[in-house]
């Protein structure tokens, strides 16, 4: 997509082959420009992936890279603004799914365990305070009401768990930081686990409402709507604080249908 033109194109990608198959992983980029692609869930087993490649795009080669420290699919990957390199995984599917690491080039350099396991969350990045926000997602009982800050110059997470309210709780939604407003957007989803009741609703979380002990950081009550709800979209900021929300699956008379519309919000508060 071209935000100059707001016309979409096509690629074209040099033919290189993963050294095993996976699906449902995380590809993060490295300040070389090299590409990491993790874990997920491999060609022959349901069970998800520890293993790690990293891609040169100069060689057009791609190498094993260090394990993690589990195995995860569907899960988070999210560079830690002031540590290079670095990289907060969260959650996803099967034995990671209660606990969290950060993963370098050079090999795992911390793991502990969540406050909840979580899944289909997201976790957004806010470098003015070095800090990243995990929120939402499911476990195996129930749609979370919660969400967990990380702080990178100490490489943990708060003490506690911070509430969403309800008509916030949410999974399988996406994330969007507007750092000139210092807010994120909690973009549509699913309200319940069973994934049979979309939320149209974009909830606003001010960052700098938070503190070691408690947060009040939801804006409301919110009006904001996106114009057809959906769940598992992806969303991406652009420069001049647009947001392009693509994709997903919306809800049809009850049965799922995936999406090929596009919507992009401009923040007004």
């Amino acid at each position: 997509y071209d935000a100059q033109t707001g016309f979409f194109g096509n690629p074209v990608f040099a033919n290189t082959t993963l050294l095993q198959p996976r699906a449902f992983h995380q590809a993060v980029a490295l300040t070389d420009g090299r590409v990491v692609f993790m874990g997920g869930i491999g060609s022959t087993s349901p069970e998800a992936l520890s293993t790690t490649e990293i891609f040169d795009p100069t060689t057009n080669i791609i190498q094993a890279g260090p394990p993690m420290a589990a195995p995860r699919a569907e899960f988070t990957a999210t560079p830690i603004s002031n540590q290079p390199n670095s990289f907060l995984l969260v959650g996803g599917t099967g034995q990671a799914s209660a606990s969290w690491e950060v993963w370098t080039p050079n090999g795992v350099v911390r793991a502990d365990t969540l406050k909840q396991a979580r899944r289909h969350h997201t976790a957004s990045s806010v470098p003015h305070l070095g800090k990243i926000f995990v929120m939402g997602g499911e476990n195996d009982t129930s749609i979370l009401n919660n969400f967990e800050i990380f702080n990178g110059l100490t490489l943990s997470f708060d003490l506690t768990a911070y509430p969403i309210p309800a008509t916030a709780s949410r999974t399988m939604h996406s994330a969007a930081y507007i750092d000139s407003r210092r807010f994120i957007y909690l973009i549509g989803g699913f309200s319940d686990r069973e994934h049979t009741t979309l939320t149209p609703q974009i909830d606003v979380v001010s960052v700098d409402a938070c503190n070691p002990t408690s947060c009040n950081a939801f804006i409301g009550p919110n009006s904001f709507r996106l114009a057809t709800p959906r769940a598992g979209h992806a969303t991406v900021p652009l420069d001049d604080n647009r947001v392009l929300i693509s994709g997903g699956v919306t809800l049809n008379g009850g049965t799922a249908s995936a999406l090929s519309s596009n919507e992009v919000i401009f923040e007004t508060l």
